[in-house]
């Protein structure tokens, strides 16, 4: 079972579009956790065992570190706001998307163990310390990216093409491009062998046209030259993978080019992509893509091929076929 997975970075896609940054950055606020709850007596909410949200309480420990302005951004959704950016910015994706299962209403409340053990995160990866991510206690915390929603899908779902489309957190400092609260877009598409060998036959008799106008550099199109630390998986063949990043990248070129093409700056419809190793720890091998927007290489996005070991302890390999 293969799974090719690309996260969009949402306010990247806007960094340089300063008339939106107000909507995407500066939310208006309101707060889910009143100041003082009364139990007995009354209290402030620093001062209590607990903290509640939507009705669960998540009792403190020492990774607590959630706050109430926070919790107070949770219910804004603006990816689903009609009319709003981000929202436009969605329905676009989906429209370049053909067959694909669209989610946008995950809570952003989540274990800490699908955030990080289940998607093989490292131990000492930094996401994990209290000072890059928003924690309720040990056991939960509020998601810190879109990826964490996949494993819910492969086990609940039985679904192969899917988008997920959250709002995420982080504690990062603010600046013209970094905010605590900020948005991502999950693309996954799930292939067994027989579709693999489909997919070659196809693109042998039908080859991805690029249009006119996309520049393309990739220097990572040859799969023998990738780093050892982003190697092929020992469960798929040089020649599978080479079919799977071959649909991946025509798939998200022409996506970029749908949706930059016209506002790249250059005057034209031209826009320029390169391709570039990346690593990602729950994908192998991994990439990461650069526009060439209003004058700066911008990095729009990362994505790969999930491993293998994800989608097996998920249960893929019983429900699709395995690359055992």
């Amino acid at each position: 079972m293969f799974s090719f997975s690309q996260t969009l970075r949402i306010p990247a896609l806007l960094r340089n579009t300063s008339s939106l940054r107000k909507d995407v950055f500066r939310c208006p606020r309101f707060s889910l956790v009143s100041e003082r709850s009364f139990v007995g007596t009354y209290k402030k909410e620093s001062e209590k065992e607990y903290t509640e949200f939507k009705g669960e309480q998540y009792f403190k420990d020492d990774y607590t570190n959630v706050t109430p302005t926070i919790l107070g951004k949770i219910g804004e959704n603006l990816h689903n706001v009609p009319s709003h950016p981000l929202c436009l910015l969605k329905e676009r994706i989906h429209a370049c998307l053909e067959g694909f299962t669209h989610y946008d209403s995950f809570s952003p409340v989540v274990k800490v163990r699908d955030n990080f053990d289940r998607l093989l995160i490292e131990p000492d990866h930094p996401g994990r310390s209290k000072s890059d991510s928003f924690f309720f206690n040990r056991q939960h915390m509020l998601r810190t990216h879109t990826t964490t929603h996949e494993l819910d899908v492969y086990e609940h779902r039985n679904i192969d093409k899917f988008t997920i489309t959250a709002d995420v957190y982080r504690r990062d400092e603010i600046d013209s491009s970094h905010y605590p609260v900020f948005h991502q877009m999950e693309c996954v598409h799930l292939l067994d062998r027989s579709e693999i060998a489909k997919n070659a036959a196809h693109a042998t008799h039908h080859p991805s046209k690029t249009p006119a106008g996309l520049v393309v550099s990739d220097p990572t199109s040859e799969l023998s030259k990738l780093s050892e630390s982003n190697p092929i998986q020992s469960e798929h063949s040089i020649e599978e993978v080479e079919i799977v990043a071959y649909q991946l990248k025509a798939t998200l070129n022409h996506i970029l080019y749908q949706l930059f093409a016209e506002s790249a700056g250059s005057g034209d419809s031209t826009l320029e992509i390169r391709w570039i190793e990346a690593f990602f720890p729950f994908t192998s091998p991994s990439w990461e893509v650069e526009i060439f927007y209003q004058g700066a290489w911008l990095e729009v996005l990362g994505c790969g091929i999930l491993k293998q070991k994800i989608l097996d302890q998920a249960g893929w390999f019983l429900l699709k076929g395995s690359c055992n």
